[in-house]
């Protein structure tokens, strides 16, 4: 178990490892990377497909606001 500490004490591997980059800026990376391609989307014209699944979607996320609306009222007249 002592050899497994070994090596974060040497100072030549402590200069290695800070050369590497962390994971978080490879995660900042990724997301800078998403941001860009969606505004190269953004700038084009949704297709029929687009839209309709679109619509779809909306729909969809309606009727389950209004189930969990229902749903909410119910528990809240059952709990008074």
């Amino acid at each position: 178990m002592r050899n497994s500490l070994r090596p974060a004490q040497d100072p030549d591997h402590a200069d290695q490892a800070e050369n590497h980059s962390s994971p978080s800026d490879h995660l900042t990376s990724v997301a800078e990377d998403q941001v860009g391609r969606q505004r190269e989307r953004s700038d084009r014209p949704l297709t029929p497909e687009q839209l309709s699944s679109a619509r779809r979607l909306r729909d969809i996320m309606s009727n389950m606001e209004a189930e969990l609306k229902e749903q909410v009222d119910k528990l809240v007249a059952t709990r008074n």
